[in-house]
């Protein structure tokens, strides 16, 4: 998760220096998004730092909305905060809820 984190940091920060006449740029941060996702519904994480990394999303979110870059990190938080949400699966599955 470090690696990409360094990469979106980057990007978020750099992304305007680009030439994005074609619209390419700003297309990437979904992508960076639905990767977050992924990576956050892979990974074994703890509750508190699943909290932390939707905290984060969401300020990434916040500093690319000025510029039309909607709900690019949306899923991304959404996966950290409720991840697979197999417990609820698992107690139905065996009879309890």
């Amino acid at each position: 998760m470090a690696a990409l984190e360094a990469v979106t940091e980057e990007y978020i920060d750099e992304w305007e220096n680009l030439d994005d006449s074609d619209g390419y740029a700003g297309d990437l941060f979904s992508q960076l998004g639905q990767l977050w996702a992924e990576v956050l519904l892979s990974a074994r994480t703890l509750s508190e730092e699943r909290k932390a990394w939707a905290n984060e999303l969401n300020t990434w979110q916040g500093e690319v909305d000025d510029y039309g870059i909607d709900e690019a990190f949306d899923i991304a938080a959404t996966a950290a905060l409720q991840g697979w949400i197999i417990h609820r699966f698992s107690a139905s599955y065996k009879g309890r809820s």
